[in-house]
């Protein structure tokens, strides 16, 4: 992949408790290597690599954040759009809460945190062209290849994200339970599914594809991961499992039978 189109995910990254301990589980996990970039008093964002590319990213949550705001060790996913900050406004305008203002990454970019409705977040992403995320190895083992809302409320998140990004819901049921794939065109944008955990907060679940989800899922709780489900299968699409990492992050894994 060479560019990323408006409105589609074009990364993805971990904030966590433990930078240390985090890149110690993934890069044992995914045979990633760290390229570390300095952000001053943010401290450091770790670029993820497979074979010298970027994969995804990893930064040490601020004492600030884990102490007094009790921020979770999460996965993040970012969409790119053309203009942060008129769809940061539409975003507010559609009932969604920006997390702060629209701020410059550097001069790769910039971005704003949104969360939805249902209380799910996302970033929205304005490249600048220096960084457009996992270009060259998204899709292949070690990286990530889809996004999946899971939500408490299938009807409100999903008039709000086809209104914000003009997806398309194509709408399949699964035995008794329904599964929304957002659409562009004829290409798979992202899923979204009702959560079955009233416990659970909404959130976008990361997929990482891998050659053997189960092979995979002894390794990570061999890592010192928690298994939350499967490995399943998924009727037509592959093998997954939902784990968890040994920083508390959650994310799920995939044996694809075809390309997503």
């Amino acid at each position: 992949m060479t560019t990323f189109k408006n409105n589609t995910f074009c990364w993805v990254d971990t904030g966590t408790t433990n930078l240390k301990k985090a890149k110690d589980f993934y890069g044992k996990l995914f045979s990633w290597t760290f390229k570390d970039s300095d952000m001053g008093d943010m401290g450091v964002y770790a670029h993820a690599q497979l074979n010298g590319k970027d994969v995804g990213g990893l930064y040490e949550l601020t004492t600030e954040m884990k102490d007094k705001h009790k921020v979770p060790s999460h996965w993040m996913s970012y969409v790119m759009v053309d203009n942060v900050d008129t769809y940061t406004k539409k975003a507010k305008d559609l009932g969604a809460t920006p997390c702060g203002e629209a701020w410059n990454v550097g001069d790769f970019g910039r971005m704003c945190v949104i969360t939805d409705q249902t209380k799910a977040t996302l970033a929205l992403w304005q490249s600048t062209g220096k960084h457009e995320g996992e270009m060259a190895v998204m899709g292949t083992p070690g990286t990530f290849c889809w996004n999946e809302l899971l939500t408490s409320n299938t009807d409100v998140a999903g008039k709000f994200y086809t209104n914000l990004f003009k997806w398309t819901p194509k709408v399949q049921t699964f035995g008794t339970e329904k599964y929304t794939t957002f659409m562009i065109g004829e290409t798979m944008v992202g899923g979204m599914m009702q959560k079955q955990d009233k416990n659970m907060p909404s959130f976008w679940n990361v997929y990482f594809s891998v050659t053997d989800c189960d092979a995979t899922v002894k390794k990570a709780k061999d890592l010192g991961a928690k298994i939350f489900m499967g490995p399943e299968n998924i009727p037509t699409v592959g093998r997954f499992a939902v784990l968890q990492d040994t920083c508390g992050a959650t994310f799920s894994v995939i044996t694809l039978e075809k390309k997503m």
